[in-house]
């Protein structure tokens, strides 16, 4: 099908980008399934949205004390337990520099026909290098986030939202960034 490919400049950090990411997606009272460990600016912009968060908590691996991101089969389950969920967003990579297996969490998503979101403050720098994991565009992603600043040559606090695919209203994103 058709297909969008949109990038827009935050100068407000991956915060802001986050904020209209989920802003410009969710209505009050919709549900997102996010990890339990999100970002305190994907909490803050639930709240200022008046969305309903559904928290899945990441596995730990208790050898390394590390903790790890949602799996496909995390996603999977919450979607059916919440059929009327929105969307999904995913930390990926997590503060750990993990990440998570994006192209099977959004067919998951995609299946359900849900918004796939990704928090990828600490991922700019994945789509330059076949060595390394696939970004979340890469993977399926509708919408992302990436924080060009702490990877990537940008100025302070300089980041990236990135739409891909028909399934995000890029004007209702436009309108959410101009407020």
């Amino acid at each position: 099908g058709p297909w969008v490919v949109s990038g827009k400049c935050s100068m407000n950090g991956t915060t802001g980008g986050n904020h209209a990411m989920i802003l410009s997606v969710c209505d009050p009272g919709d549900k997102i399934i996010v990890p339990r460990n999100a970002h305190k600016s994907v909490i803050s912009a639930i709240i200022l949205c008046g969305a309903e968060p559904v928290y899945l908590m990441p596995k730990v691996d208790e050898e390394q004390d590390l903790i790890l991101n949602l799996t496909p089969e995390q996603v999977e389950e919450s979607l059916k337990a919440n059929p009327d969920a929105k969307a999904v967003l995913v930390t990926s990579p997590n503060y750990f520099g993990l990440t998570a297996d994006l192209d099977a969490i959004a067919e998951v998503v995609h299946k359900h026909d849900k918004i796939f979101m990704v928090d990828e403050a600490h991922g700019p720098h994945l789509h330059f290098h076949p060595n390394l994991p696939k970004g979340a565009l890469d993977s399926g992603a509708d919408i992302c986030v990436q924080s060009t600043h702490k990877h990537l040559p940008a100025l302070s606090q300089g980041s990236m939202l990135h739409v891909k695919g028909v399934r995000v209203d890029i004007l209702r994103l436009k309108t959410t960034l101009q407020m």
